[in-house]
């Protein structure tokens, strides 16, 4: 009885820790990733610029293995990009065929909304829309995201074009 009552206090406290652990992560990005205060100015609307930097690479690795389905799609509809590519690499890394990358390329590039994220923690130079920064991700080596096929040239060609179209008259 008590090595029960031993493991059911075990259990219990990691799974708060894990919690806290995801909280005070997601708190982190969400705040940092806008610290910089990149933004681009049109008229009188601020768009404000994400950033997702590769030194916290082993915060969203430890947050892709441990977000539930219903996280991941809070952090989907945030309004934070940076938020919006973690969760999205999560549910990559959940399934990681082709069909299933494509389709979510797809629903974002069908998404109502127009973010930006910039490619370089510290670069205000290399800004991207969200969706690009997604295909880079899926097509190119890097800490975040690592999967095992790449997209055609006439595939990814089609995205970039899908993309360039949605963010042609952006801001409106």
């Amino acid at each position: 009885m008590k090595i029960y009552l031993f493991l059911s206090f075990l259990l219990f406290t990691c799974i708060i820790y894990g919690q806290n652990r995801k909280d005070s992560i997601i708190n982190f990005i969400r705040n940092d990733s806008q610290k910089s205060g990149i933004s681009l100015r049109k008229d009188s609307l601020q768009i404000p610029v994400y950033k997702l930097c590769e030194r916290w690479y082993k915060e969203i690795d430890f947050l892709k293995r441990n977000l539930s389905n219903a996280e991941i799609a809070n952090l989907e509809n945030d309004e934070n990009a940076s938020l919006n590519i973690i969760a999205l690499i999560s549910r990559i890394q959940k399934n990681e065929k082709k069909s299933f990358v494509k389709k979510i390329l797809e629903e974002e590039i069908n998404r109502n909304s127009h973010k930006l994220i910039s490619k370089n923690c510290s670069d205000a130079i290399s800004i991207l829309p969200k969706e690009l920064f997604l295909l880079e991700l899926i097509q190119n080596k890097n800490f975040f995201l690592s999967i095992n096929f790449k997209l055609s040239k006439k595939e990814l060609q089609n995205y970039r074009n899908q993309i360039l179209l949605k963010y042609s008259n952006f801001p409106h």
